[in-house]
This record gives structure tokens, C-alpha cells and sequence, in this order.
């Protein structure tokens, strides 16, 4: 699991060079139960239970989706005077933005 995650951060900062994003990093630990059942009549159930580390990264071009006062948040990292909108279009709630740095 260890490499996901460095994979995820690496992505995510990719991203946010390459269009002005806000990011909302949070770490967690999850439970994992494993449950197995006997294949032989008189075993019993073996139940092992460990916990591994994740990590949820929010990216999100609009503030309105993201809380600026959260722990995790971290700030763009281009500058919007930078930012030259070439492309915009709304197909059915999707939407696709272009952007050109300068």
C-alpha cells in the first residue's frame, strides 16, 4: 500500500502544476477484516484483523467545494493572473476547462 500512496501524492502534484487547484489532503488508518472459513468439517472460522494507512487527496479547481479552513487544505500554487482560459465547454453537467499558462 505504501507505494499507492506515493503514487497518489505524485499525481496530485502533477495535477496541480499543470491547472490552478486547491487540494484537501486527510490520513486516515482503515480496518481490514479478513474472515476464513474452514474447508474441513470441525475447524473453526480464522478471523485476522490489521489496519493500513490511506489517504484521501480532494482537488478541486471552485472554493465553493472546498473548506479553506480545513487542517489539510493546501492553496494553489498558480497564480490566477497566470491563467488564460482557452477552452470551455458544458456537455450534460460535465464540464472541461483548458487552461494556458503564461
Amino acid at each position: 500500500m505504501g507505494k499507492a500512496i506515493n503514487k497518489a501524492v505524485t499525481i496530485a502534484e502533477i495535477l496541480k502544476r499543470k491547472m490552478p487547484l486547491h487540494q484537501i489532503t486527510a490520513l486516515s488508518s482503515c480496518e481490514i477484516v479478513n474472515v476464513y472459513e474452514p474447508l474441513e468439517e470441525g475447524l473453526d472460522t480464522v478471523v485476522n484483523q490489521h489496519y493500513v494507512s490511506c489517504l484521501t487527496i480532494t482537488l478541486s479547481t471552485d472554493l465553493t467545494d472546498i473548506d479553506i479552513h480545513n487542517i489539510g487544505y493546501q492553496v494553489s500554487c498558480i497564480p490566477e493572473s497566470h491563467i488564460q482560459v482557452l477552452f470551455f465547454a458544458n456537455m450534460h453537467t460535465n464540464l472541461f476547462t483548458v487552461y494556458y499558462l503564461h
